[in-house]
């Protein structure tokens, strides 16, 4: 399934593109174009294999640490502080006048990283779902001086709670909402 429903999304998204004879071959009757459907099939696993290994490629891009020109990367950085900022302000009027709306402004703050120096939220790549994986890996670093993509992997097998259990129903939910859809958005 992670091989064929992305070489479909692949094969249907490219299909409008691909050369009239192909479109042809694929919409005749499959009785008598079995090879053309043979064909099709393979190109299908081909570009669900190719999906499915730059996957981790995907999200770098997504995350906007890779293949970001740098005026492009300044300029959706600069826009994602200005949300930053934007969310600060109406905090700010929020704060007296309505607490729930205070409260639900900070929620979406609390997803960028925090300087540790200031305790400022603050943007540092380009892309929402890069702020918010940036904002989880720096957290354990400021808050207790260790680097979490080292000492994660190795804590998980120390710790040994069934909460964290790979197959646990809620483990990493949100993050994996944020990874599903990245998929999709390049699927």
């Amino acid at each position: 399934m992670n091989t064929v429903l992305p070489g479909i999304l692949v094969v249907v998204a490219f299909y409008p593109f691909a050369p009239p004879d192909w479109q042809k071959a694929l919409s005749t009757d499959v009785d008598k174009s079995w090879l053309a459907l043979a064909v099709a099939m393979l190109v299908v696993l081909i570009a669900g294999a190719l999906v499915s290994a730059l996957n981790g490629e995907f999200y770098k891009i997504y995350e906007g640490r890779t293949a970001w020109p740098k005026s492009l990367s300044d300029w959706a950085i600069t826009r994602q502080q200005h949300r930053v900022d934007r969310l600060y302000r109406q905090a700010n009027a929020e704060r007296e006048a309505n607490p729930q709306r205070y409260d639900e402004l900070w929620y979406q703050l609390r997803i960028y990283p925090i300087n540790a120096k200031t305790g400022d939220v603050y943007a540092t790549r380009p892309t929402l779902l890069g702020n918010i994986l940036a904002g989880y890996e720096d957290y354990p670093y400021d808050r207790y001086g260790m680097d979490s993509v080292f000492y994660w992997p190795r804590l998980w097998m120390v710790v040994g709670h069934s909460s964290l259990r790979s197959d646990h129903p809620r483990r990493d939910a949100h993050a994996q909402v944020i990874a599903n859809h990245a998929e999709q958005s390049f699927g």
